[in-house]
């Protein structure tokens, strides 16, 4: 931020108090205050101040402070509840928007996350409904006010439309849909309100489509994010190492390399927690270090809810020698020893429930087009009370666009292989059909190419 636009713009509400809610950043020209008087808000101003030549005399020409202002009366007009504008600044390629405040108002983020999705899906319907189309919908663009009715507060990615064609309704239900997984009951009552009769099952398996790239691209930001210094994960150097280090654990690298070039630990306790040490030797001159793929691969499990053990760190030499920690799972044993001790003496509904609910967790992460090219018992821990499965770490993880037949049934195959007990086909049918209800795929053609 200019001091000098700021400073401008500060001096026209001279008598507030600035409260600074969102900086500038590398990614960002924007800069968001709230305005306070006699301990309450009064206004918010959203400023641009761009950097370059260029973004100086675009925003000059064009103020986008203004479009939004724009949008906001029109927002307005149509019955869509927004902010009223109480101004519009200029000063030299900088521009500013000053809102009155919605107050009180508390942030939708606070309420539980079914709300969160009913109140985002009804917003998206209510804007279609009405002609606009929105890139940027999600629950920090919402307040609610007082009496619990939704305030849009943030509509310079709004954009009115003469015709809402399938393509919109897709784009902005799925932004929703891709946060908060929707049934499809209400993916199909939102898309009778919109007048797509007979159309539901299409539009719904294309938004569920959708949602998954986008799922896939904000994970992916996620996992780039996390490979520098940031929110996730802080950045460690030292004489022989680099290590990243997720925030929510208090890890001691320094001294847990001086351990490690002592012995070949595999198991540590450190405070309150217990760790598993991967080892992974040099790689490749074209590859990266083994502990960074693996903790990618980690992170895309936990960052999609697949039970996973938590990535701790991932620590490379300078040799390109590298380590992984991740929280430990050493007390629950793995698929391939449960199911020798275990299987034989289950009751047949329990071996039902085992089959289900195994089924189930791989088509989720199958829905969400994530490739273990490693989905072997071995890698699998069994945990209790509920039944569950966790995923230990492994470099063959990846979240793609898509996963082709192939790839699904390859991983299918592979997994049963490594299984230490048949199944028999009625328990493989059981697994196949919890499959496909969880990866949305058709039961029937699941079962055919499977080889049922």
């Amino acid at each position: 931020m200019g001091t000098c636009a700021l400073d401008y713009f500060k001096d026209r509400y001279r008598d507030f108090g600035w409260e600074p809610l969102a900086h500038r950043s590398a990614h960002s020209i924007r800069s968001v205050y709230r305005l306070v008087k006699d301990g309450r808000p009064a206004f918010y101003i959203k400023i641009y101040d761009p950097d370059t030549p260029v973004q100086k005399l675009v925003n000059r020409l064009r103020p986008r402070t203004l479009y939004e202002a724009r949008m906001l009366e029109r927002l307005r007009r149509s019955g869509i509840r927004v902010p009223s504008g109480a101004a519009h600044l200029r000063w030299k390629g900088a521009s500013a928007l000053v809102t009155e405040a919605v107050h009180p108002a508390h942030a939708l983020w606070d309420e539980d996350r079914p709300s969160q999705a009913a109140i985002l899906l009804d917003m998206a319907v209510e804007l279609l409904q009405k002609g606009f189309f929105y890139t940027d919908l999600h629950a920090g663009n919402i307040l609610l006010d007082q009496t619990g009715r939704p305030v849009l507060i943030d509509v310079y990615e709004i954009k009115p439309v003469a015709r809402i064609r399938p393509r919109h309704i897709i784009e902005l239900v799925s932004q929703v849909h891709s946060v908060y997984r929707l049934s499809d009951q209400d993916l199909t009552a939102a898309l009778q309100k919109l007048g797509r009769h007979g159309k539901e099952a299409q539009l719904i398996g294309r938004i569920k489509q959708r949602s998954a790239e986008m799922h896939a691209r904000r994970v992916g930001r996620w996992i780039s994010r996390s490979l520098s210094e940031g929110s996730f994960s802080r950045l460690e150097r030292g004489s022989a190492y680099t290590a990243l280090v997720n925030r929510r654990y208090d890890v001691d690298i320094q001294a847990l390399m001086g351990r490690l070039s002592q012995s070949d630990q595999k198991e540590i306790v450190e405070g309150a927690h217990d760790y598993t040490l991967s080892s992974f030797p040099r790689p490749g001159r074209w590859t990266g270090p083994w502990a960074i793929q693996g903790w990618k691969g980690l992170l895309t499990l936990y960052f999609n809810a697949i039970p996973c053990v938590e990535p701790v760190a991932a620590i490379v030499r300078r040799d390109r020698s590298s380590v992984l920690i991740s929280t430990s799972a050493h007390d629950l044993p793995d698929l391939e020893a449960w199911l020798q001790a275990r299987f034989a003496g289950m009751q047949y509904s329990e071996k039902r429930f085992f089959a289900a609910t195994l089924g189930t967790t791989v088509g989720r992460m199958h829905a969400r087009n994530i490739r273990h090219a490693e989905l072997v018992c071995s890698l699998i821990k069994v945990g209790q009370d509920p039944l569950r499965f966790i995923f230990l770490p492994s470099v063959g993880v990846r979240q793609r666009r898509g996963l082709t037949s192939r790839e699904r049934w390859s991983a299918l195959i592979r997994l049963e292989r490594s299984l230490p007990v048949p199944l028999g086909r009625t328990l493989k049918l059981v697994f196949l059909k919890a499959y496909a209800a969880a990866a949305g795929d058709d039961y029937r053609r699941v079962a055919r190419e499977g080889g049922c």
